[in-house]
């Protein structure tokens, strides 16, 4: 660690890695309640408008594992520095677009900033004493979840209030905040070693992302089963064989193949996809329900700002139990942390078919849920960290937040289709039934259930108390 200025406290470096955490996961969502107003805003179609929220989906599938491994290699403080910029210079061209495609471009730039997330723990290993680590890992991997909470009610308030360009001018102020503090409080890091970065790794892997998680974005768009999205699945299948095939010859590799296919790593990953796709459906379905018209018998025709609201609590709820996965974590293992939330998920998610007959119920259930993401989530980094080597942290967090965000994006495409396909008719207008809802809870509950089972049966990972003794 080279550096002339005093050290700065544990505190003040978890409470800096947190807020960048934080505030890349709420920009991530932040443009999701502007979606029904910006056609009309901005004289655009539907569909040229649903390019918002897909190009920050693309920009962070292709920057994560890409940043990850350069923050491996030449300093990760100076990687966050760059994706914080990325950041705002994104929410600057975004606030100031007279029309949809420079916002496209904006939120493409705000998608690359999410690398900050595992770039933030990679550097919490590196800053922190050990036994501090595991603490401060699962508070930044809570904020996954409460920034995107505070961004649902953060944006339609502005939205009301000021107009949709304030929310960007809000996500600029805020870049620009956590770019002072990360330069201020954290101090430099050792760089890795100097190698030649694996460009065509790179390519072929962002070929292959971009091709898979398009479609899947644009299915409610594109369908499953037209020529479109099945030549961009081929591609994207074609490129990702490429791109492991081509992974075992660069000396320095993107990302580690014999390291990320051994068992526990490979197992962890696909967790973190199962519970990735949980948590999702436990926000998104939601909000669906929390609006569906009064007229038919689970509606309770909510705002996007009132939506917002009831989830807020669920959000907080996962800051709460980021402490409680640290306690577990720290006695028992990471390991033990990732089943116990799963296990949590995957039993809140077989009650919420039943809490749908009032609006506090729905509130409740979301809550439940997200108490276990909190404890999970909060866990699976120390759990991925436990398995590699530091010099690898960087990008082996990376690919875990890209498993999550895979994870998401199916379940985005998965219950899109099933409220789509199991509708009633209202005024005019398909409206989902009751048991499209419970189907979508139901299927998260096996899922959930299936990540706890492979949780417990990865190997025992050592606690703070084993290494002490």
């Amino acid at each position: 660690m080279e550096t002339s200025r005093p050290q700065p406290t544990a505190r003040a470096v978890v409470l800096v890695l947190a807020y960048c955490g934080g505030l890349v996961s709420l920009t991530q969502s932040v443009a999701l309640p502007l979606l029904h107003d910006l056609p009309d805003l901005l004289h655009a179609s539907v569909g040229d408008v649903s390019w918002v929220s897909t190009a920050a989906l693309l920009g962070g599938a292709v920057a994560n594992p890409v940043l990850g491994k350069l923050g491996d290699m030449y300093g990760k403080r100076t990687v966050m520095l760059g994706a914080l910029a990325a950041l705002l210079v994104g929410s600057v061209i975004a606030a100031v677009s007279p029309s949809v495609w420079p916002l496209v471009i904006g939120r493409a730039m705000q998608g690359v900033s999410i690398a900050v997330l595992p770039i933030s723990m990679a550097l919490a290993k590196d800053l922190l004493a050990p036994h501090k680590v595991i603490g401060a890992v699962a508070m930044i991997s809570a904020m996954l979840g409460i920034g995107g909470g505070i961004a649902l009610p953060m944006a339609g308030v502005m939205l009301d209030l000021w107009g949709w360009q304030s929310v960007f001018w809000a996500s600029a102020v805020m870049a620009l905040a956590g770019i002072v503090l990360t330069a201020i409080v954290l101090p430099r890091t050792e760089r890795g070693t100097r190698q030649p970065f694996d460009v065509t790794g790179a390519m072929l892997l962002s070929i292959a992302l971009v091709s898979l998680l398009l479609p899947l974005s644009k299915s409610s768009k594109w369908g499953f089963a037209q020529p479109l999205p099945l030549a961009l699945y081929a591609i994207g299948f074609i490129g990702l064989f490429a791109w492991f095939r081509w992974e075992q010859h660069p000396a320095v590799p993107l990302v580690n193949i014999d390291l990320m296919r051994q068992r526990p790593l490979l197992v962890t990953n696909i967790v973190g996809m199962l519970l990735g796709f949980g948590m999702f459906n436990n926000n998104y379905v939601s909000i669906f329900l929390l609006q569906a018209p009064k007229a038919v018998s689970h509606g309770f025709d909510t705002s996007v700002t009132m939506a917002g609201m009831v989830l807020l609590p669920a959000a907080l709820a996962m800051m709460f139990m980021s402490p409680v996965s640290a306690r577990i974590s720290t006695r028992y293992g990471g390991r033990t942390a990732l089943w116990i939330g799963a296990l949590a998920i995957g039993t809140s998610f077989i009650a919420r078919p039943f809490m749908v007959g009032s609006i506090w119920q729905i509130g409740l259930g979301v809550a439940m849920v997200n108490c276990g993401v909190g404890i999970a989530y909060g866990a699976m980094p120390a759990v991925v960290m436990s398995y590699v080597p530091a010099s690898e942290a960087g990008s082996a967090n990376a690919l875990g937040t890209l498993t999550r965000s895979t994870g998401a994006s199916i379940s985005s495409a998965a219950f899109a289709a099933l409220l789509s396909s199991l509708t009633t008719l209202h005024d005019g207008e398909q409206v989902a039934q009751l048991i499209a809802f419970q189907i979508a809870f139901g299927m998260s509950a096996v899922l959930a259930l299936a990540a706890a089972a492979l949780a417990f049966s990865l190997p025992r990972t050592p606690s703070i108390l084993d290494q002490r003794r």
